[in-house]
């Protein structure tokens, strides 16, 4: 699952998570801890998919063109 870390120079201490589709790119608002990030991902329609042995975010658009 593509959650990524970011510490960006104006969050100082505190890390932001953005949801990421691992075969596309396209990207889902960013979010302040990792679980919320999660919840956003199946909110938003988003699937895990093991893809030669590796999990993978998949959005609903490359859902559909699966």
């Amino acid at each position: 699952m593509s959650i990524e870390k970011d510490y960006g120079e104006f969050r100082g201490d505190f890390p932001a998570f953005t949801p990421i589709c691992d075969l596309c790119g396209d990207m889902l608002p960013t979010e302040g801890d990792w679980d919320t990030a999660v919840d956003a991902q199946k909110a938003a329609g988003w699937k895990n998919r093991k893809i030669d042995g590796e999990w993978h975010s998949v959005c609903c658009e490359c859902q559909r063109e699966d």
